[in-house]
């Protein structure tokens, strides 16, 4: 089974977690097409050049470069788009950032550890007011808790009524129920 992906080839890749293998289409004359194939023995791609010569044309050049090793994000980083490869999951929007961080402390440190510490530490500065926030949100909804305790057992067979009351305790005392929770999944 083949399929044929055709348009602007920059390179194709294959590889696992850790390693990849990239064949890097450069300024070559023709652009190839990029032709998947799965069979018994070979489950992958490989690039297709449409050999047609032009009148009077008798040789055609091919520049290709190729990386084969590790997924290291300052190697893949040099050629647009290769950096890519590395799968920082769901939220790559904040590992880019992070990431810069690190190689920056590191930069100074040259120890990953400490730099990992320096990082752990500035994430915590840019969240402590959040922390803050969740901790007086936790600590006024433990006070209430008595009386929470009380509502419930003047109102344990209408639940209906149970909640008006506890949201109307809420209010009274200013405390916002998911107060607690939200700045903790922000920070998650």
């Amino acid at each position: 089974e083949e399929t044929v992906s055709q348009g602007h080839t920059e390179w194709v890749a294959f590889g696992n977690r850790y390693f990849s293998s990239v064949v890097i289409n450069q300024d070559s004359q023709i652009n190839p097409d990029v032709v998947y194939k799965k069979t018994e023995n070979f489950n992958g791609a490989y690039l297709r050049y449409p050999l047609v010569l032009k009148n009077g044309q008798k040789d055609l050049q091919f520049t290709l470069k190729f990386y084969i090793g590790p997924k290291d994000y300052k190697e893949l980083s040099k050629v647009s788009g290769l950096k890519h490869l590395i799968d920082y999951g769901t939220f790559k929007v904040f590992a880019y950032p992070l990431l810069e961080i690190l190689r920056f402390f590191y930069r100074f440190i040259h120890n990953y550890g400490i730099a990992i510490i320096l990082l752990t530490l500035l994430v915590r500065a840019l969240f402590y007011p959040l922390s803050q926030k969740s901790m007086k949100s936790m600590k006024d909804m433990q006070k209430l808790q008595p009386k929470i305790a009380a509502l419930k057992e003047k109102y344990k067979d209408d639940q209906k009524k149970l909640q008006e009351e506890q949201m109307a305790l809420f209010k009274a005392h200013k405390v916002n129920p998911a107060g607690g929770c939200l700045p903790m999944i922000v920070q998650l």
